[in-house]
């Protein structure tokens, strides 16, 4: 089962602190962003942006892989989750993405 657009929106966005995927302060700190305040401005922008000038394609990396972040992460969360195969990509030098497929 997928998550459901308001969950992901809840992950990055909303007050949970338990089970949390993504490290926000992490995040804000790789972005050199002064706080997670200034990240919403920043990303409400970029979404208006990209709406405004029709660039409304999705790249896959966002939905059809198991998880975002550094490699070294990655490959830790890839042996943790049981996958029999998988594959860092690095897309650019900020961001990797892990794929593979779970054990039978």
């Amino acid at each position: 089962m997928t998550a459901s657009r308001a969950e992901k929106i809840n992950e990055l966005f909303g007050d949970r602190k338990r089970y949390r995927i993504i490290n926000r302060e992490r995040l804000i700190k790789c972005m050199s962003i002064e706080s997670f305040e200034e990240f919403e401005k920043w990303h409400r922008l970029i979404l208006e942006e990209k709406l405004k000038n029709r660039e409304l394609r999705k790249e896959a990396y966002w939905s059809q892989s198991i998880a975002l972040g550094y490699s070294e992460w990655l490959a830790s969360i890839a042996l943790k989750s049981g996958l029999k195969r998988y594959k860092i990509k690095e897309e650019n030098p900020y961001i990797s993405y892990l794929m593979g497929e779970k054990s039978s």
